[in-house]
């Protein structure tokens, strides 16, 4: 977990919950793998404890982890659905963005080629 960088831009437990996310769904930390415990995670990022306790807490919310009473805590074993609901959320706000391109008169070709252009970044 050594690779998290916070910016400070979110309260640290919501930062933190969507940074482990995003090494959830690109793949970097495993199905069914164990987190590092509470109190070894806050050491190691120098926050207070309770503190990964809500953000691991969110993450449980959000079905990326689930807990083992005595164990602790685990990487999703269904990243899929945690993808396909993702990507059904930024699809939404995508709808929304070019729905409000067209009503400004913005052409399809050209909403197609920014989106061709960030696509191939």
């Amino acid at each position: 977990m050594r690779s998290l960088n916070l910016t400070g831009k979110l309260p640290i437990y919501m930062e933190l919950a969507d940074k482990i996310e995003e090494l959830v769904l690109d793949g970097i930390l495993e199905q069914n793998s164990q987190l590092e415990s509470v109190r070894e995670l806050a050491n190691e990022l120098a926050v207070n404890p309770n503190t990964i306790q809500k953000a691991y807490s969110e993450l449980e919310r959000r079905g990326v982890i689930y807990s083992l009473n005595g164990k602790g805590s685990f990487i999703s074993g269904n990243i899929e659905k945690l993808r396909d609901s993702k990507t059904a959320v930024i699809s939404g706000k995508l709808e929304k963005i070019v729905f409000s391109l067209k009503k400004l008169g913005v052409s399809k070709e050209k909403i197609l080629t920014v989106v061709d252009a960030v696509y191939c970044k």
